[in-house]
């Protein structure tokens, strides 16, 4: 017999009990027992009472008595409103009703009153708890929180007001916990607890059982069966997550219905809101950082690369793994516009909106990209000696993305043609990747650009690319150079560095002269620390140049020598003939 079949027959029978409903925290005990067990009991016109109390914060066995009065009380007006309303005897509620209505407002205020006044006061608190407490009989009374009541609640005392309400008031109770965090009250809990309960049920629920669960409520959604599969993709057991990215979801097609758009706009937002949901709210669930994710989707090559890095943890190897299975490309601008709703709680309409639009028009592209990522399939997802299939896939998709993917892409199809005997067919996307590139795009033949997340080592592309930047109007004046390395300080550009590289060092002395400013040093420091680079002999030769020039500069004068001592450690031999010359560091 099921957890669920066991709940409903207790709920449906008259007999009174006690059971415990327990389970580790996170999975839905409390959401499992609201929504597949009490809600379809209750749906029905009859004389079912319910109660429903936290012990959260309740301190004292008075304090939880009282809370189960006025839990009593709110079900109960609740249920004569709806008996009156829809009920055979309406008259006989409302006078019900009524009656109730005054004693609570007669008495409502007698606890602060009298709780003020010495000596009689107190004994008249405590009748009023037993008279209110009094209404608490024959009905299903749910406890929860068990684990999380005040100190001063004993569990003792909580346990006997468990057997009291079952022997003496007829009721029928249940008590969700989780076991494993009661503390200190856990030898009282082990010691009393085959007295008072007739049975534990421990819910334990799969993951596709409690995403399932989760999502009850949006079942008719457009995007309920992606994001079911994408939060058991992920692998999500918490109940609280599952619910918070169905709230992000609603809000997000609440500012842009899901049936006015694309239904793989719609599948993407699901799969997007999914993950970032997880990464966000999920770090205590083992969710990868958020930085993680969105490179993941924008640079899908770095995931399998970082794989390859010895100094990986276990957790970072894990996150990888999932990054790289999880089935989604991000979209830059919508993906940011998703993350944004998710980190703030409420979208920004017009951006979301704008994001959106863009990524419909984005669709012809997307296609095409996601039948490269398709083609790729063939060899990852099997062991299968499948060669001649994966270069038709190949044949297929890569013409349509060529223009677009990044050097790392084409340098693994290059690899993986050969390996497969079409050495001609790498040779011909080579050269039609640089050629696209060859015209308005040349800035993308730099190494430094090329080798954004991985090295490119590939000759013959290396040779191709060296071809077609040679053959163009490549060369830059050392001043040109000068601009161009000091309005980018973060990436090397290859026609800059090859200008220095060609100068003297009497030539980089009038350009240092002829650009004073902020920048200066800068543009110094960045042509001096050059990495030395076998494949670019021209970077060594420009770094090497810019270190004569300084130490040119230096030996002018003392002036000139404490600043190149002290901006780039380059130190002028100028003799006891310059006893000013200072060593301190200035900044």
């Amino acid at each position: 017999m099921s957890i669920e079949t066991a709940l409903k027959r207790m709920v449906a029978s008259n007999e009174p009990g006690a059971i415990v409903l327990q389970g580790r925290w996170g999975v839905g005990k409390t959401y499992f027992w609201r929504q597949q067990i009490i809600r379809p009991a209750l749906t029905k016109l009859s004389d079912t009472r319910y109660s429903y109390v936290s012990l959260f914060g309740i301190n004292s066995l008075a304090e939880l008595k009282t809370a189960l009065a006025f839990a009593t009380d709110e079900f109960d007006r609740e249920a004569r409103i709806r008996h009156r309303r829809h009920g055979k005897f309406g008259w006989l509620w409302e006078a019900k009703d009524w009656a109730f209505k005054g004693f609570w407002k007669s008495t409502g205020w007698l606890p602060d009153v009298l709780a003020s006044t010495p000596k009689v006061g107190a004994s008249v608190v405590k009748i009023y708890e037993r008279a209110a407490f009094f209404l608490v009989r024959k009905r299903i009374i749910c406890f929860d929180d068990i684990e999380r009541h005040g100190r001063n609640l004993d569990v003792k005392d909580f346990l006997g007001l468990v057997s009291y309400l079952v022997d003496q008031r007829a009721c029928r109770v249940v008590v969700i916990l989780n076991s494993e965090e009661l503390g200190g009250d856990q030898a009282t809990w082990n010691a009393m607890r085959e007295k008072v309960f007739d049975g534990e049920l421990t819910y334990q629920p799969s993951i596709a059982e409690t995403v399932a669960l989760g999502l009850s409520e949006v079942q008719k959604e457009p995007w309920h069966a992606v994001t079911r599969s994408s939060l058991e993709t992920l692998g999500i057991s918490n109940i609280r997550l599952i619910r918070r990215v169905a709230s992000f979801m609603r809000r997000a097609f609440e500012v842009c219905p899901a049936g006015e758009l694309r239904p793989e706009t719609v599948e993407h937002m699901a799969k997007a809101l999914a993950i970032l949901v997880y990464s966000v709210h999920g770090q205590g669930e083992g969710a990868p950082p958020v930085a993680m994710v969105m490179q993941s989707g924008l640079y899908s090559p770095l995931i399998a690369y970082m794989r390859e890095e010895e100094n990986q943890t276990e957790q970072e190897k894990r996150w990888s793994e999932l990054l790289e299975n999880y089935p989604l490309s991000l979209h830059e601008t919508l993906d940011n516009a998703l993350l944004g709703m998710v980190q703030a709680g409420y979208p920004d309409s017009n951006a979301l909106c704008s994001a959106i639009a863009e990524f419909e028009a984005d669709a012809g592209l997307r296609s095409k990209r996601n039948a490269w990522e398709k083609a790729w399939r063939w060899y990852h997802d099997t062991i299968a000696d499948n060669g001649q299939k994966i270069v038709e896939a190949f044949e297929q998709a890569w013409p349509g993305v060529s223009a677009v993917e990044n050097a790392v892409n084409l340098q693994s199809l290059a690899g993986l043609l050969r390996l497969l005997g079409r050495a001609d067919l790498a040779t011909r996307y080579i050269h039609e990747w640089v050629a696209q590139r060859s015209v308005g795009r040349i800035r993308e033949l730099d190494l430094d650009e090329m080798s954004s997340f991985r090295r490119i080592e590939d000759q013959e592309i290396l040779e191709a690319v060296a071809k077609v930047r040679k053959a163009a109007d490549y060369d830059l004046t050392l001043q040109a150079a000068f601009d161009t390395i000091k309005n980018d300080l973060v990436r090397h550009d290859d026609r800059a560095i090859a200008a220095f590289s060609r100068a003297s060092p009497e030539e980089i002395v009038q350009i240092i002269e002829a650009n004073p400013g902020r920048d200066l040093k800068s543009v110094i420091t960045r042509m001096l620390k050059l990495p030395k680079n076998s494949s670019q002999p021209s970077w060594y030769r420009a770094g090497d140049n810019m270190q004569r020039a300084c130490e040119i500069v230096a030996a002018r004068s003392p002036l000139n020598a404490d600043r190149m001592n002290n901006w780039v450690d380059i130190k002028a031999n100028l003799g006891t003939s310059n006893p000013e010359a200072s060593t301190t560091s200035r900044n």
